[in-house]
């Protein structure tokens, strides 16, 4: 059984963030951003990317940014998921989608804020490489839902884990 439920872990991660100063969000995103182009230059050399879903519904400055990756890739097509939680599931059939990572836990199922927009689109997805985002303090034992989609991929500031 896992040691937190979803409501639970969400307010133990929060306070872990709330312990991060700006000067380590800076210098994490840093470090994350830097990973995040090198495995899309890998995936991009074994795979040819045609599109790629970014994210840029950065609710608080501890979120990832990844709105700039873009610029380092002329021949893919990208995309941004708008930051209303009501919005639109995109209809494009992406080879890529990062998604933000609030927590997740060792079986690599992320945890949200709780409104599942990202799993109903993932489930839309189906051959997407779903790369998560987010940073190492954020991994938490967690029970997932039924309707929880694992990533393939998640990247933090000190891992790539596949």
């Amino acid at each position: 059984m896992a040691e937190y439920t979803k409501p639970e872990a969400r307010t133990v991660i929060q306070s872990r963030l709330d312990t991060m100063s700006k000067k380590n969000y800076l210098a994490y995103s840093k470090i994350v951003q830097q990973r995040a182009i090198s495995l899309l230059n890998k995936l991009d050399s074994e795979i040819k990317l045609e599109a790629v879903l970014l994210y840029n519904a950065v609710k608080k400055w501890r979120e990832v940014d990844l709105t700039s990756i873009n610029l380092s890739f002329k021949n893919v097509q990208f995309d941004c998921v708008p930051p209303d939680v009501n919005a639109a599931h995109p209809t494009t059939q992406y080879s890529a989608v990062f998604i933000p990572i609030y927590g997740f836990n060792v079986a690599r199922y992320r945890l949200g804020h709780g409104n599942a927009w990202y799993d109903t689109f993932l489930a839309k997805q189906q051959n997407a490489i779903r790369i998560g985002i987010g940073y190492e303090l954020s991994i938490i034992d967690f029970e997932n839902d039924p309707h929880d989609i694992d990533m393939d991929i998640i990247i933090t500031e000190s891992r790539i884990i596949l």
